[in-house]
C-alpha cells in the first residue's frame, strides 16, 4: 500500500496528471501552431520522458529496460508513438475550431479503450458496470461529436 505521504505524493501527482491530460488539445493546438504539430508532440513528450526518468532515477525505481519483454516495448511503445502522432497532426491540420474540438472529444476514447482492452490482457475480470461505463462514455464523446 505505501505510507500516507507515499499515498499523498501519489494522488497529488494524478490530480496533475488529470491536469495535464485536460490541457492537452488546448496546449497542444497553441504550440502546434508555432512549431508545427510532430516537433510539439516530440518536444512535449520528450520533456515528460526527460522529467519522470529523473524522477525515477533519483528514487531509485528507474527499472531497467532489459528487465522488460521486448514485445511490450515495440507493442505498446509503437501504439503510443502512433497515437500521439495521430493526435497531434489531427489537431495540427484542424482548420476551424469546430474540429479541433471534434479531435479533443475522440482523444477521450483512449482512457475508456484503455480500461477496456487491460481486462483481457491482464486476464482480469471485469466488474459488472464496465460495459454499461464504457458505453456511457463513448456515447458522450460521439454525442459532441
Amino acid at each position: 500500500m505505501g505510507s500516507p505521504a507515499d499515498r499523498r505524493l501519489n494522488t497529488t501527482l494524478g490530480l496533475a496528471a488529470i491536469l495535464l491530460w485536460s490541457t492537452t488539445v488546448a496546449f497542444g493546438r497553441s504550440l502546434g501552431e508555432q512549431l508545427g504539430p510532430l516537433t510539439t508532440a516530440t518536444l512535449i513528450y520528450l520533456l515528460g520522458g526527460t522529467l519522470g526518468t529523473a524522477y525515477l532515477a533519483l528514487s531509485g525505481k528507474l527499472p531497467s529496460l532489459r528487465a522488460l519483454p521486448r514485445r511490450y516495448l515495440y507493442g505498446c511503445g509503437g501504439l503510443f508513438c502512433a497515437y500521439m502522432a495521430s493526435l497531434y497532426l489531427g489537431l495540427g491540420l484542424a482548420d476551424t475550431h469546430d474540429q479541433v474540438l471534434q479531435v479533443g472529444l475522440l482523444n477521450y476514447l483512449w482512457p475508456t479503450l484503455t480500461v477496456l482492452l487491460s481486462v483481457p490482457i491482464l486476464r482480469l475480470r471485469a466488474g459488472p458496470l464496465l460495459v454499461p461505463g464504457a458505453i456511457l462514455a463513448t456515447a458522450g464523446v460521439l454525442n459532441g461529436v
